[in-house]
């Protein structure tokens, strides 16, 4: 009799389980639905509020509805605002704007997080993957902005210093001191109330700390410092900018807005190297952004001409060398400045310790190096990873990676999941181990690494693809696979 009670009790629990998770899971269906919804149809007004707008209170001839928005989240739903309506769309209406929605993918865009100009039917579109799962659901708008903002800096803006734009001072250590010292700085100027005299008084210290660091770097690194800040610093600065103009969000406090994207940036995984070649720059570039509208100067077009922030505020604020030159002295004698140089010291030693870690670890890993070149046109995707880890020379480290990349035409593409460890150089190439055991296919020939190493060694191709477990990679464009021992390498024309 107890047999029987306790399978009866076994079942009920079993049960109540069942029901209790599909409970679970159809509230947290019901919950990304609404939020999918309140999404779309803030989009929908972001993009009406563009349309209305005759002048141009962000940014001058910025127009965020010249090219069609597509969007699409998690679940596969599809919606677009702009394109001509198709048999394969379902005309809808989001607040009051007219909009077109799909359920079923058929081109492809749901395997791409971002893009700028993706063909849907003979037209273009602007990609861009929501996120209705998020704790804050205003971060994805937030984020679409930036994206088409940089549309128009691609489009708009003089970037002279791309050609040569290159960071080298990652591992200076008195050059990641005084970083330290300027991001402490813009801390403070944005946390005092806007008419406190400080405020000026901080951002003449952040020149003073800026023209010192000026002279350690290399010609590409002040390029590249500049290049980011006027690009993702000015894209943060054009969206906040839209939300505190046109409070479609809510009420946004722009201070505090950019000091939570700064603690996102800083608070999980943090490293100063990493930072100086990256993070900062959108705080950087972002904050100078609105102290120059602080100080009401004239210079936007300016910044699309190429002058960079840090020039254009320097002239703004009235300054004097001799001023200059007490301020450094004052600032370098500030326990401020002590505790922050203590700090960096300590920090650059732990990040040195830990790429000598990984190194080794990537060596015990077993398989075969697969080095994929990116082609010869720009690439867009996203993903996510355990951390990024700069280990010099343009080469970077990704740590448990997740990732998808297309180029423009989408004929690469390379799909990643959970790859350990994932070196990337300057040139955006990447480098990995696979499975020994894994199948390329070259121009439709399936081959294994024993007949590819017993062959020429050397195969040039019109298409290739291989998969294994964890990485999936194809290719429609002419190229060159090479074997060297365990070693393959792409490359493209």
């Amino acid at each position: 009799m107890l047999k029987y009670i306790k399978v009866i009790l076994f079942s009920c629990i079993l049960i109540n389980t069942t029901l209790l998770f599909s409970h679970s899971h159809d509230h947290s269906v019901e919950k990304n639905l609404k939020n999918e919804e309140w999404q779309i149809e803030k989009l929908a007004s972001i993009l009406e509020t563009f349309k209305m707008e005759e002048i141009d209170p962000i940014w001058p001839n910025f127009d965020l509805i010249e090219l069609p928005t597509t969007v699409h989240f998690k679940n596969g739903h599809i919606y677009s605002f702009g394109l001509p309506l198709t048999s394969k769309w379902e005309k809808t209406t989001v607040n009051e704007m007219d909009a077109h929605f799909c359920d079923h993918d058929h081109w492809g865009l749901t395997k791409v997080m971002m893009h700028p100009s993706f063909d849907i039917d003979g037209e273009k579109s602007f990609i861009f993957q929501m996120n209705s799962e998020m704790s804050d659901l205003n971060l994805p708008l937030i984020t679409f902005v930036h994206e088409r903002f940089h549309l128009h800096q691609f489009k708009h803006f003089t970037r002279h210093e791309e050609k040569f734009a290159r960071y080298s001072n990652e591992w200076d250590e008195e050059n990641q001191i005084l970083i330290g010292v300027e991001n402490y700085l813009l801390t403070q100027f944005l946390e005092q109330p806007e008419q406190s005299i400080e405020k000026k008084e901080l951002l003449k210290d952040f020149i003073a700390v800026n023209a010192m660091r000026q002279p350690l770097l290399t010609t590409p690194s002040i390029a590249w410092e500049d290049l980011q800040q006027r690009m993702e610093g000015l894209a943060d600065y054009a969206s906040l900018k839209t939300f505190q103009t046109y409070p479609l969000l809510g009420e946004i406090i722009v201070e505090q807005a950019i000091l939570m994207m700064r603690e996102n940036k800083t608070s999980s995984h943090y490293s100063v190297v990493n930072d100086a070649i990256k993070g900062r720059h959108y705080f950087i570039g972002s904050v100078l952004g609105f102290a120059l509208d602080y100080y009401k100067a004239d210079w936007k077009l300016q910044a699309e001409k190429g002058v960079p922030l840090r020039v254009l505020l320097t002239r703004a604020v009235n300054i004097t060398d001799s001023e200059m030159h007490e301020r450094q002295i004052r600032l370098k004698a500030s326990p401020e400045y002590k505790k922050i140089s203590s700090e960096i010291r300590d920090q650059l030693n732990k990040e040195k310790q830990e790429i000598e870690l990984v190194k080794q670890n990537y060596e015990n890993i077993e398989g075969i190096v697969l080095n994929v070149s990116r082609p010869m046109q720009p690439i867009s995707g996203g993903g996510i990873n355990h951390k990024n880890i700069q280990i010099g020379e343009g080469r970077t480290v990704s740590i448990q990676d997740t990732s998808f990349s297309s180029s423009r035409d989408n004929k690469w593409k390379l799909r990643l999941k959970n790859i350990p460890i994932v070196f990337e150089d300057g040139s955006g190439g990447r480098s990995f181990k696979v499975e020994k055991d894994f199948i390329v296919h070259v121009d439709g020939n399936p081959m294994k690494l024993h007949e590819l190493k017993a062959g020429s060694k050397l195969y040039q191709f019109k298409t290739i693809s291989l998969q294994d477990k964890a990485c999936e990679f194809t290719s429609e464009l002419p190229g060159v696979l090479q074997i060297i021992d365990d070693e393959l390498t792409i490359l493209f024309n």
